[in-house]
């Protein structure tokens, strides 16, 4: 049997991300579709006559296709964690089942989340709307005098286009994988997951000390004033891993109780490395096997 330990849990969640070559892929096609050339001494009425012969219908067909993608993606994740977690002697024959019984067609599957699908797509076609942002930006700069030539507009473009469309782009496919994966776990009737972030040093302080945390669908935590499960969070990187049976558990195990509220700030001077991270409420408290069972065996009786 496969415990969910950090070696694990490391490898597990490879199967279950989205792809980052995929997402570099449409942030690549967004750029190119708002790719915008201008003679060194544009005005602003140059910029706003480009911007109106910008065509997005390449991009709303490439998101259909990226969408498209991401289902594909999350569910044989999804089934390959599973599946993983239920080889050995101990696994769950009725679960099994299932789990079979619930991946036959993807086709079922798209008239199921097509509500979430489409509000994932919606979001994602906010890109659109970042040069008109710029745009008024860049009027109000007109208005208080800030001259600006052709070339500066087009960096300007391309650095704002492509930090924003990045953090868009990860974010929203974060979002609806963590609520595919959670909505396919619920139907499963599996209770809980495992908080898994990318362990490095980009993790913010308050999703790293839920690393490692077994949280359970009901009890939904707040960190740094946003909540969530693992995932929903703006530029997470974070993925709740299922925990199938009381055998993907490594003791002792940290479980989330209560109503927790977790904020972490940056030390200053740390360069972002460093947080002063507290629990404000509920608490994060560990058990042994024999303790974890009287309180939370129930969970796993499935």
């Amino acid at each position: 049997m496969k415990k969910l330990t950090r070696s694990q849990r490391k490898s597990q969640r490879r199967k279950i991300k989205t792809s980052t070559s995929a997402e570099n892929k449409l942030l690549a096609v967004v750029k190119s579709i708002f790719k915008i050339k201008l003679p060194k001494n544009a005005t602003l009425e140059d910029y706003r006559n480009s911007i109106k012969g910008i065509r997005t219908s390449k991009l709303d067909s490439y998101i259909t296709k990226y969408t498209n993608f991401l289902l594909k993606t999350n569910k044989n994740g999804f089934l390959n964690i599973l599946t993983a977690l239920l080889q050995g002697g101990s696994s769950n024959k009725k679960l099994q089942e299932k789990i079979d019984s619930s991946y036959h067609s993807l086709m079922e599957e798209q008239r199921i989340y097509k509500p979430l699908l489409t509000k994932f797509q919606n979001n994602l076609k906010l890109i659109k709307k970042i040069p008109q942002d710029v745009e008024a930006k860049l009027q109000e700069g007109y208005e208080e005098g800030v001259s600006f030539r052709g070339t500066d507009v087009e960096k300007y473009l391309q650095q704002t286009l492509g930090k924003r469309a990045k953090l868009i782009i990860r974010t929203e496919s974060s979002k609806v994988n963590a609520a595919l994966t959670e909505i396919r776990a619920k139907n499963l009737g599996i209770n809980g997951y495992i908080w898994s972030t990318s362990e490095d040093q980009r993790v913010r302080g308050s999703h790293k000390l839920m690393d490692g945390v077994l949280v359970f669908w009901n009890n939904v935590p707040t960190l740094d004033k946003m909540t969530g499960h693992a995932g929903k969070y703006p530029n997470c990187r974070c993925l709740g891993l299922p925990v199938v049976t009381i055998e993907d558990l490594s003791f002792p195990i940290r479980v989330a109780e209560g109503n927790l509220v977790i904020e972490s700030k940056y030390v200053k001077g740390s360069h972002g490395k460093k947080f002063d991270t507290k629990i404000i409420s509920g608490r994060i408290k560990q058990y042994n096997k024999v303790e974890f069972m009287r309180v939370y065996g129930r969970y796993f009786n499935n």
